[in-house]
């Protein structure tokens, strides 16, 4: 009895061990269509591939570079800063007169200053007087000899003597003559303006003496077209021992 049933279990654990086999077979076979997959261990994955070099003349930064912003409106400064002038201007007060200025007053002239009056002179000094021409340059004296003028003496010693003391210098030095140069300049009126020695004596009382009584001369004016005119002169001293 014992034999019999240790058979059976037997073929049935074949049977269903059969079956098992040919299911997995069936399935190999079935995934057999498939690209299986293969692990192989100990061999490392390629290296990525390097970056692309940079363009010529230039790096990468990392960043990508915006593109310009296209204005499609153009507008000039001038257009702007008219609108910001125009904005910014107070409104013209009520009753104005076209082409005046704010806070200005009812009749002023067009470039007076703030503060004038209505009788002020336009170009005058704020708090003075009117603008005047500039007085004219005075004129150059003329040259002339000495005897178109000597004739209009009118007051003056024309002979001034030698000092006593400069006698006796020129004496005891055994100085014969003496010439003495001067530069002689009237004014329109006749009166002396300049007296300047060009050739001096040498002998500073003589000098001083010439120069002092020549203070006194006075002419008749020098004219030029019925025109009282400055003149200049040499006047010459000649001086001789006896």
């Amino acid at each position: 009895m014992r034999w019999p049933t240790v058979a059976s279990v037997l073929v049935h654990v074949a049977a269903v061990a059969a079956l098992l086999l040919a299911s997995f077979w069936r399935l190999e076979k079935v995934q057999a269509k498939y690209t299986p997959l293969v692990f192989m261990a100990g061999v490392a994955p390629p290296p990525p591939a390097p970056p692309p070099p940079p363009p010529a003349g230039g790096s990468l930064s990392g960043k990508v570079k915006p593109k310009p912003r296209v204005t499609k409106d153009l507008t000039q400064p001038v257009q702007v800063e008219r609108r910001a002038l125009e904005a910014a201007e107070p409104p013209a007060a009520k009753g104005g007169v076209q082409g005046g200025e704010e806070g200005g007053e009812e009749g002023g002239q067009v470039g007076g200053q703030i503060g004038g009056s209505k009788e002020g002179v336009l170009g005058g000094i704020l708090g003075g007087v009117g603008t005047a021409a500039p007085p004219a340059a005075p004129e150059a004296p003329r040259v002339v000899p000495a005897v178109l003028i000597e004739g209009g003496r009118i007051a003056g010693n024309a002979q001034i003597q030698l000092p006593e003391a400069t006698k006796q210098i020129m004496s005891a030095q055994s100085i014969p003559s003496l010439d003495v140069a001067v530069k002689l300049c009237l004014s329109d009126a006749g009166a002396p303006s300049s007296i300047e020695l060009k050739k001096p004596s040498g002998f500073a009382e003589l000098d001083q003496k010439i120069e002092r009584e020549m203070r006194a001369w006075r002419y008749r004016p020098y004219q030029v077209n019925s025109k009282p005119v400055p003149v200049c002169t040499a006047i010459i001293f000649r001086y001789r021992l006896r």
